[in-house]
């Protein structure tokens, strides 16, 4: 008697674990920054160009390219706001300046209302002038589960 009811309730915790629905893990994602440029202006006279105005960068997705620009930071420019890009599902903020040409960016991607995917990389940049800067190397990063 007692082997059936621990069997009986065995069976019930088995249906009701195998009825709950279960978050599903989301998949690590690859993405690249490319045509990163940053316009920035040098704020305080001491020829560091450290003031962002302008952002633009192309986010390659496993979905396609995901356009992002940003026209508004705070002072001091770093770290910046979260910027949204074209699909607001994904998004960037310039979290760092380890050197004069290389930016460190954390690109999110909202999966769902439970699931968002971040992960981080740095871009490096040159001229032609001090006021633009182009990418001319870094960009990939795994966006993963917080």
């Amino acid at each position: 008697m007692r082997s059936q009811i621990f069997a009986g309730l065995a069976l019930g915790v088995v249906a009701l674990v195998a009825g709950a629905p279960m978050e599903s893990r989301a998949s690590d994602e690859q993405v690249s920054l490319t045509s990163v440029e940053i316009v920035r202006q040098d704020g305080n006279g001491n020829d560091n160009w450290d003031t962002i105005t302008n952002v633009g960068l192309n986010l390659n997705t496993p979905s396609g390219s995901v356009r992002c620009d940003a026209e508004s930071f705070p002072d001091p420019s770093i770290p910046s706001n979260v910027n949204a890009c074209a699909d607001p599902a994904y998004s960037f903020q310039i979290t760092g300046r380890p050197g004069y040409g290389l930016y460190t960016f954390v690109i999110s991607h909202k999966v769902s209302d439970s699931v968002t995917l971040t992960g981080s990389t740095q871009i490096g940049c040159n001229g032609p002038i001090p006021i633009l800067c182009d990418q001319d190397h870094g960009g990939s990063a795994t966006l993963t589960a917080a």
